[in-house]
């Protein structure tokens, strides 16, 4: 959508849409820059007006090589052509594109409740006391939970660690 929003734009801005394309190549080039740029110079402020320069760059380079402008026209099949990929060639096309229906052995339908709750980075240590249980004075509802259904007490997530992108 927002292609065809800035086409549109273009489009409507007849005598400046070639001032307007400018200005959406230097926000699409600056919006591609800014993540590495926030990652060099350590999330600073510092890292937009770069981004913004180095997308001006980008622009003024698109405005006045040929060969720039060709290459991003050849472009602009990418991401139909990554989405196909995708979905067609990847291990993903199995979910997209089932093959015959396989059976499912057991029931279809259990009878029994069944509630799965993994708290991510929850460590143990927080929740237990000296004796290896959960402290019933700090936490109840845990406790109250744990004696109410299985506790795996050892059972630990694929990582212990979510990471965050500043």
């Amino acid at each position: 959508m927002p292609p065809l929003v800035g086409a549109l734009i273009v489009w409507a801005l007849r005598g400046y849409g070639w001032w307007a394309m400018l200005v959406f190549v230097a926000l699409l080039v600056a919006a591609f820059v800014l993540p590495p740029a926030g990652d060099l110079l350590g999330g600073s402020a510092l890292a937009i007006p770069v981004a913004l320069l180095i997308g001006a760059g980008g622009a003024a380079l698109y405005a006045r090589v040929a060969g720039v402008r060709s290459f991003v026209s050849v472009l602009a099949v990418a991401p139909a052509v990554v989405l196909l990929l995708f979905l067609v060639v990847s291990p993903v096309h199995t979910l997209v594109l089932p093959s015959e229906a396989t059976a499912v052995a057991g029931p279809r339908q259990s009878t029994v409740p069944i509630v799965h709750v993994v708290f991510d980075e929850l460590p143990l240590s927080t929740l237990v006391d000296a004796d290896g249980e959960i402290d019933a004075k700090l936490f109840p509802n845990f406790t109250r939970l744990a004696r109410a259904s299985t506790w795996y007490r050892n059972a630990t997530t694929v990582n212990d660690l979510t990471a965050t992108i500043a």
